[in-house]
């Protein structure tokens, strides 16, 4: 199956923080032409908003643009939203506030500052870490994971998670914001966001457990007219 969307407009989505284009790999089969851009390589205690101003200039969005992104990757979509104008933000399990952040994955960030690098990659941990907390029961869908924390590293990991507490939220972004979310996200509980659609028993990683799901509200969102389907 592949979509068309309406229109062709340029679709960019960041993956999420322990992961990389791979993420997307079966949402660009059904969309061809998703671009995922690689994460830059981040400046010592750089905010979020500095850091999506530098991915903004490395992109050159235009007003069609659809910017969006996974749980980190949906925040940094919000801030370079804030710099651009784009045709309207895809949030896919992800949050406006990191107030929408479970406690317990908060309260992790400073143990992952003095966290040996070794134990933050370690393929046993970072296993255990995403069949429990992201929900993720399928062993090759783990696998993948796994390899993608490994391949993007632990002090980007380090500085994404310091970046995302330290966050100041969306606020009141004048750019409609469209945001689907699973049902059982243990991270980013969907009680706490604002997501207009919901996917049952849908865990936190939705590009890679529920592509297909995905890929139809993405379309859905990307061919609509942004005043009337984007907002929240």
């Amino acid at each position: 199956m592949i979509l068309t969307v309406a229109g062709a407009p340029r679709i960019v989505l960041y993956p999420g923080m322990g992961s990389d284009a791979r993420m997307y790999d079966q949402l660009a089969a059904f969309i061809p032409g998703i671009e995922r851009p690689p994460w830059l390589e981040p400046g010592p205690r750089e905010p979020l908003r500095e850091y999506a101003l530098r991915c903004a200039r490395s992109l050159a969005l235009g007003p069609d643009a659809v910017i969006g992104g996974s749980s980190f990757g949906g925040m940094l979509a919000l801030e370079i939203a804030k710099t651009v104008r784009v045709r309207g933000v895809a949030l896919i399990g992800s949050c406006r506030h990191p107030a929408q952040v479970a406690w317990w994955f908060r309260s992790l960030e400073p143990l992952r500052l003095v966290m040996p690098s070794r134990f933050l990659t370690a393929r046993l941990p970072v296993s255990v870490f995403c069949r429990y907390a992201l929900g993720i029961h399928d062993p090759a869908v783990r696998a993948l994971h796994v390899e993608m924390v490994r391949s993007v590293g632990a002090g980007f990991m380090r500085w994404a998670a310091w970046a995302s507490v330290r966050w100041e939220g969306a606020g009141d972004l004048a750019v409609p914001i469209a945001q689907i979310h699973g049902s059982s996200d243990r991270l980013m509980p969907a009680g706490r966001t604002c997501a207009q659609r919901i996917i049952p028993s849908a865990p936190h990683v939705l590009a890679l457990t529920h592509a297909r799901e995905i890929a139809t509200w993405l379309a859905e969102v990307a061919g609509s007219t942004p005043s009337a389907a984007l907002r929240c």
